[in-house]
């Protein structure tokens, strides 16, 4: 039975042609070509007043209800919003939702695929991957975060953005000169530059607090694994000096750092399924979180650090359903809050 759930989740997996679905998937060259392009944002400035909202809420009917007694409002700007990737009828857009559900708003409706939110550090702006669903083309596009605004800063099969907490620059995953590796490039989209330099595949990087390091994945070594990388130059030296986090003979991924700079949230296929684990930054006293029969990835602190979100896979119709969950930061109080129906919900990332 596991041996066919894991096939499931390939075929899922490939199907969505890069989504946040789990690292164990090792996609082929066509599938990484089609993948989302990243979305990456404009240079980070003094905030501007945000316009007049032009986002469209759900109607009641179609938001879907919490799965368990709502969370309380969480400190910082973001109260609690998490935005997301959201798939129906073949088309994938950006929502926002509640932390307990509520409040599920639509930020993009186009033709678009749209994927991988993050926001820049003072909640105003989305990066997001934004590719054409038929063509698997496209690049990086940045919304406000009131859905106006929408705007494309690149066009090279570019996708994964992720906003550095400085503001200055955007971190991404790119096949523009092969396989795929990770980029940097100024806020504003400017003054692009390639870090990795590997035949193996290198993506899913994850900024640290201070801005001077990434957390990120690698087949490197054989097995997908989690390394760390100083970018305190700049970028200049790249990938020349990289310490090994994770060392398993099963894949690791979708790093995330938690606000204090102590720890990282990953998923891994260590003890069968996909679960969701923590470790100390360097590697130290990994620690498992998730213990279900369904797989979760994607993991993503709250700004507070108090809790994580991240994306559940549940068996529907001999196919897999893509949900949204949140939990306290020590595994307890699992809480799924969307449950799509004919919809997936992937990619949770919490508003600073």
């Amino acid at each position: 039975m596991k041996a066919l759930i894991s096939l499931s989740i390939f075929v899922v997996f490939a199907s969505l042609a890069a989504g946040c679905g789990g690292p164990s998937t090792t996609p082929t060259m066509a599938d990484v070509a089609q993948a989302e392009p990243t979305a990456t944002s404009p240079q980070q400035a003094t905030p501007t007043p945000i316009p007049t909202a032009t986002a469209t809420p759900l109607p009641p009917s179609q938001t879907p209800p919490p799965s368990a007694t709502p969370l309380p409002t969480l400190s910082g700007r973001g109260g609690g919003v998490l935005a997301f990737a959201r798939e129906e009828h073949d088309q994938r857009d950006i929502y926002l939702v509640n932390a307990d559900g509520t409040q599920l708003t639509a930020l993009t409706d186009d033709a678009f695929w749209d994927n991988w939110p993050s926001w820049s550090p003072d909640g105003s702006q989305l990066a997001f991957t934004c590719r054409q669903s038929t063509a698997g083309q496209g690049g990086i596009c940045a919304i406000n975060a009131d859905g106006s605004n929408r705007r494309q800063l690149s066009n090279a099969n570019d996708w994964e953005p992720s906003w550095s907490p400085d503001g200055q620059h955007i971190v991404f995953a790119s096949t523009r000169d092969g396989n795929p590796e990770i980029y940097l490039m100024n806020a504003d989209g400017s003054q692009e530059r390639r870090l990795t330099h590997d035949p193996a595949d290198d993506w899913q990087a994850s900024w640290s607090p201070d801005s001077t390091h990434l957390a990120f994945v690698s087949a490197r070594d054989g097995e997908w694994e989690i390394y760390l990388m100083d970018v305190s130059d700049g970028g200049i030296a790249g990938d020349s000096q990289l310490v090994r986090l994770t060392d398993n003979e099963v894949a690791d991924g979708f790093p995330d750092w938690s606000p204090d700079g102590t720890r990282i949230v990953f998923s891994s296929r260590r003890d069968g399924n996909e679960e969701i684990y923590v470790m100390n930054a360097d590697g130290s006293n990994p620690q498992r979180l998730t213990f279900n029969d369904n797989d979760e990835s994607f993991p993503r602190w709250s700004p507070d650090g108090l809790r994580i979100a991240y994306t559940v896979f549940t068996p529907a119709n001999r196919i897999y359903s893509y949900d949204i969950a949140v939990m306290n930061a020590d595994g307890s109080g699992q809480h799924q809050i969307t449950r799509g129906n004919q919809a997936d919900e992937q990619c949770p990332r919490w508003k600073p």
